[in-house]
C-alpha cells in the first residue's frame, strides 16, 4: 500500500467501499427477513442475535483468510489482535447495524405497514463510518511503521 501510485484509490477502497460492502453483507440475511418476512422475527433480541452472529461468522472467515493466506507466518501479537480487536469490531459494527434493523422492524409492526429502509439508514451509516475509521487508523499505523 505505501508507495503505491494508486494510494488514494486504495485508501478510499479500504476506508469507504470495503466497510460499506462488509457491513451490508454481515446483516444481509437479517435485513432480508425484516424487509420480506418481518413476522419471522418475534423480538428485537432475535434481530440483534442474528446480526451479532453475522458479525462473528464474518470475522472468523476473515481471520482465517488473513492469518493463513494473506500473512503466511503472522506474529503472535497480530494473531491476538485479529482474534480480539477485529472480532469485537465486526460484532460491534453488526450490532450498530442491528439497531437500524430493529428500528425498521419495530416501525413496521407499529405502523402495520411495509418496512422503510430509511428508518434504519442512520445506524447503517454509523456502522460503516466506525468500520472505515478503524481501517483508516490501521492505514495510519502502517504509515508510521507500527507493528502489532
Amino acid at each position: 500500500l505505501i508507495g503505491s501510485p494508486q494510494l488514494g484509490f486504495q485508501v478510499v477502497m479500504i476506508t469507504v467501499f470495503g466497510p460499506l460492502v462488509e457491513e451490508i453483507m454481515k446483516i444481509a440475511l437479517a435485513l432480508w427477513v425484516v424487509e420480506k418476512h418481518p413476522y419471522l422475527f418475534r423480538s428485537r433480541g432475535q434481530i440483534a442475535l442474528c446480526a451479532l452472529a453475522g458479525g462473528l461468522v464474518f470475522a472468523v472467515i476473515e481471520n482465517l483468510i488473513y492469518l493463513n493466506i494473506y500473512i503466511p507466518d503472522p506474529p503472535a501479537s497480530l494473531v491476538q489482535w485479529r482474534w480480539t480487536i477485529c472480532v469485537a469490531l465486526h460484532m460491534g459494527c453488526s450490532f450498530i447495524a442491528a439497531m437500524g434493523l430493529m428500528r425498521i422492524w419495530s416501525g413496521t409492526h407499529r405502523r402495520r405497514a411495509r418496512p422503510r429502509m430509511a428508518d434504519g439508514a442512520t445506524y447503517f451509516i454509523v456502522a460503516v463510518v466506525v468500520h472505515g475509521a478503524y481501517n483508516g487508523l490501521c492505514i495510519a499505523l502502517e504509515f508510521l511503521d507500527y507493528h502489532f
